[in-house]
């Protein structure tokens, strides 16, 4: 029986395949579709700007898993809930909400550029706004999240936390859900 611990470290796990899904649809339809044309209108003076952005992106989530790693135990109360008492699923339904449908959004846009259909265009602008949706409520939940010991280091991995999930979200949902929406498409 998979239990909230379990669920949240297989959210983990499925989040480390997001590059890998990433590069294995860039393989399968490279043949096919530059992947150039994945950047459809983007401003080519932003595609350096979005680079580093994506790194920052990385660096921010790394941020967040650090502080949860290393600051949050089952007393930490996040939104009010003791982490071992429901707490925890908090983060599962923020992190999945960012990792699930990431792992669908670059082959369902390579499958519009192959063949563009209404319906493909519906579910690629329906994962981007669920994947900024989860990006807004990560940001909130780590901000609501609070170590059982407000020691100076927990407090510093607090706020490289919300930072990186702030930046995170900022990116999820203006550079990704509304800009490269817009441009793509």
């Amino acid at each position: 029986m998979l239990n909230n611990e379990r669920i949240f470290n297989l959210v983990l796990l499925l989040g480390a395949f997001v590059p890998i899904s990433y590069y294995l649809t860039y393989k399968a339809f490279k043949s096919r579709v530059p992947i150039n044309k994945l950047w459809g209108n983007v401003d080519t003076g932003l595609r350096g700007f979005y680079k580093l952005s994506m790194f920052l992106c990385l660096f921010g989530m790394l941020a967040v898993l650090f502080f949860i790693t290393m600051s949050v135990d089952k007393d930490t109360k996040i939104l009010n809930k003791k982490y071992s008492q429901g707490g925890i699923n908090y983060l599962i339904q923020s992190l999945a909400l960012i990792i699930v449908p990431s792992l669908v959004w670059m082959p369902l846009s390579y499958m519009y550029l192959i063949q563009p259909s209404l319906l493909l265009k519906i579910a690629i602008v329906v994962t981007l706004t669920i994947v900024a949706i989860g990006g807004l409520l990560l940001a909130y939940t780590i901000k609501n999240t609070y170590p059982t010991k407000m020691i100076n280091r927990n407090i510093l991995y607090k706020t490289m936390a919300i930072t990186g999930a702030n930046y995170l979200a900022f990116h999820l949902v203006f550079l990704d859900a509304i800009y490269w929406t817009y441009s793509f498409f």
